[in-house]
C-alpha cells in the first residue's frame, strides 16, 4: 500500500474541480493515478474517464500505472463481487479516454463527423500542407478586398495604409486567426471586438477598466508589502541604515495614498504625477548598498509597469477607439473571409488542422446543448411537465436542466423528439 502526504492524499480524494502544482519528480502521475484508480474503485466506468495527457508517450504510461494499480486493489479486494469488477476494469483500461487533446478531438470527431458537417473520410493534414492552403486562402482574401477597395470599400485601404502595406496586412490577419482559433466562439468574438471600439465602447470599457483598477489594488498592496518588509529587514540592521528609514516611510505613505483610489480616470491622474521621494545622498566615497539599490530599482519597475497601464484617460482612450474603429471593423472582417477561405479549401481536401480539431470538437459535444437550449417544456410534457424527467410549467425552457450530465453528445429518443 502505498504512502501518501498529507497534501497527496488531499489530491486523490478531493471532490470536484482541483489544480495541482507540483515540482517535477514530486509525484503528481502516481497521485493522478491513484485518484483514478479510487474512482474506478468505487463504480466509475473506465468509460466514462477522461484524462489529457501532453505526449503519447504520457498516455501510455499512464495506461499501464492505471492498470497496474487496478489489478493491486482487485488482489487485496475480499469482496468476490467487486475483485472481478477491478480485474474486468484493469483489462478494460486500453478502451479509456487516455490521450492527448488532439487523439480525443479526433476520435470524437471520427465517431460524429455528421453533426460538425465533415466528410466522414476525412484526415488530418500535416502542417506543411495546412501552410500551403492558409497562404492560398490569405492571397485570394486580400486579392478580393483589393478587389472591392477599387470600387466602394477605402477602410480596406485606409487600413493597409495604417499596417505599411500586404506583407503587415497578412501578419496582422494571421496572428489574429490564431489567437481567436482556440476560443469557443472565434466569429463571436470578432463581433465583439469590432463592437468594443465602436457603439460597445462604454460597456466594453466599464469592464476594462474594473480589470485594470482591481490589478492596480494587487500591484500597489504587493509593492506596498514589499516596502514594509525592507523597512524591517533593514531595521535589523541597527543603525547602519538609518539613514534610509525616512525614505522607507514616505513610499509606505505614497503607497497608502495611492491605495485608497478606486477609478480609472483617478490612477491616471495620479500615476501621471506620480514618482518615488530620491533616496538620501550616499557619503563620498560610497554607493548605494545593494539591498536598498535592489530595493528601490524593483519598486520603480513595477511602478513604470502601472503608469504604462494608465497612460491615457478614458476621453483620450475613446477617441482612439473612434479613430481606430472602422479600421479594426475592416480587420475583423478580413479575418471572417479568412477563416470562410481556409475552411473551404480544407472541404475540398477532406481535411481539417490541429486547430479545427478543438474547435470542431466542441462544436460536436454542444450540438445537442445548442438544439435544445430554446426548447419549451411543451414540447414533451410526459417528460417535461409531469416527472419523467422534470416538473416544469407549462411554457418553460428547458435550458437550466441541461446542466450537469443531461445535455450530452447522445441524439438519443429524447433529444430527437424535442428537436
Amino acid at each position: 500500500m502505498p504512502s501518501w502526504t498529507a497534501e497527496q492524499e488531499r489530491a486523490i480524494t478531493e471532490k470536484g474541480n482541483l489544480l495541482v502544482s507540483a515540482a517535477a519528480g514530486a509525484g503528481k502521475t502516481a497521485v493522478m493515478t491513484e485518484r483514478i484508480a479510487r474512482l474506478i474503485a468505487q463504480g466509475t466506468s473506465v468509460r466514462e474517464l477522461l484524462v489529457v495527457t501532453f505526449t503519447n508517450a504520457a498516455a501510455a504510461e499512464m495506461k499501464q500505472r492505471i492498470e497496474q494499480r487496478l489489478t493491486e486493489l482487485a488482489d487485496m479486494e475480499r469482496d468476490e463481487t467487486v475483485r472481478l469488477r477491478l480485474y474486468d476494469a484493469a483489462s478494460d483500461i486500453g478502451s479509456a479516454s487516455i490521450s492527448t487533446i488532439h487523439s480525443f478531438c479526433g476520435d470524437v470527431l471520427r465517431h460524429n463527423p455528421h453533426l460538425v458537417g465533415l466528410d466522414p473520410s476525412f484526415r488530418t493534414a500535416d502542417e506543411a500542407e495546412a501552410a500551403l492552403m492558409r497562404a492560398e486562402a490569405m492571397d485570394s482574401v486580400i486579392e478580393n478586398a483589393y478587389a472591392m477597395a477599387e470600387k466602394q470599400d477605402e477602410g480596406f485601404r485606409r487600413l493597409s495604409d495604417r499596417l505599411g502595406g500586404d506583407e503587415m496586412l497578412s501578419d496582422s490577419i494571421g496572428r489574429l486567426y490564431r489567437f481567436i482559433i482556440a476560443r469557443p466562439d472565434p466569429m463571436g468574438w470578432l463581433d465583439g471586438a469590432a463592437n468594443a471600439y465602436g457603439e460597445g465602447f462604454a460597456d466594453y470599457s466599464a469592464l476594462a477598466c474594473r480589470e485594470l483598477v482591481g490589478e492596480a489594488h494587487r500591484a500597489i498592496k504587493a509593492m506596498k508589502g514589499e516596502a514594509e518588509r525592507m523597512r524591517h529587514e533593514l531595521r535589523g540592521y541597527g543603525d547602519m541604515f538609518v539613514r534610509y528609514f525616512e525614505t522607507m516611510d514616505r513610499d509606505i505613505a505614497d503607497l497608502t495614498m495611492l491605495e485608497k483610489l478606486n477609478d480609472y480616470d483617478g490612477y491616471c491622474y495620479a500615476l501621471k504625477e506620480f514618482s518615488f521621494s530620491p533616496l538620501p545622498r550616499s557619503p563620498k566615497g560610497s554607493t548605494t548598498p545593494p539591498l536598498v539599490d535592489g530595493y528601490r530599482k524593483g519598486l520603480k519597475k513595477q511602478m513604470a509597469k502601472l503608469q504604462k497601464s494608465f497612460s491615457m484617460s478614458l476621453d483620450e482612450e475613446k477617441a482612439i477607439a473612434r479613430q481606430l474603429s472602422p479600421s479594426v471593423t475592416v480587420l475583423c472582417e478580413l479575418v471572417k473571409d479568412f477563416m470562410k477561405e481556409y475552411s473551404r479549401l480544407k472541404q475540398e481536401a477532406a481535411v481539417i488542422d490541429f486547430d479545427d480539431m478543438q474547435q470542431l470538437c466542441y462544436e460536436a459535444l454542444m450540438c445537442r446543448h445548442n438544439a435544445l437550449k430554446n426548447v419549451k417544456s411543451d414540447s414533451s410534457p410526459i417528460h417535461w411537465q409531469y416527472g419523467a424527467i422534470a416538473r416544469l410549467p407549462k411554457g418553460a425552457p428547458i435550458e437550466p436542466l441541461l446542466y450537469g450530465g443531461y445535455s450530452s453528445i447522445s441524439l438519443g429518443y429524447i433529444g430527437l423528439y424535442e428537436v
